[in-house]
């Protein structure tokens, strides 16, 4: 049987992430890496060639539940798609928040998402397509959405 070892340093202590003092990336809370360990890694600004604009970030966010909502069940129909805190903290927050510090667009300009089964991301990337082709003050806006099964 294999004992307990304890470090002779004492516990270690955690880092804090960058922003957490003043207004996180990823919003209210513990940070993303805390709330899902081993889903996420820490999004650093690079030495300052990033910045996080807090604004785009949450225009985004504040959008789906204003313009978008449920079509289908009849506990939701008709009322407005509020997102779960996976996908404001995991996906949106960090996709349209972290902008590049010298000229503000945006750092990430493609995403993998991968989500299981019956995890709303059928809404979620319908909702994302439609913010990005309206809202997103682009002009000529291109969406592409790609699935496999």
């Amino acid at each position: 049987m294999a004992s307990a070892r304890k470090s002779p340093a004492g516990p270690r202590k955690k880092k804090t992430p960058a922003g957490a003092a003043a207004g996180a990336w990823w919003g209210e809370g513990p940070p993303p890496t805390e709330t899902w360990p081993g889903v996420t890694i820490p999004i650093d600004d690079r030495s300052g060639r990033y910045r996080f604009d807090a604004t785009q970030a949450d225009r985004v966010c504040a959008w789906f539940p204003r313009f978008c909502s449920h079509s289908k069940g009849r506990d939701f129909a008709g009322k407005p798609l509020d997102l779960l805190p996976y996908q404001t903290q995991l996906i949106l927050r960090p996709l349209f928040g972290w902008v590049r510090a010298d000229d503000g667009l945006r750092r990430f300009r493609k995403a993998f998402i991968e989500i299981p089964k019956k995890q709303g991301k059928t809404t979620l990337v319908a909702g994302l397509a439609l913010y990005m082709l309206l809202a997103d003050n682009e002009p000529g806006a291109e969406v592409y959405v790609a699935a496999s099964w």
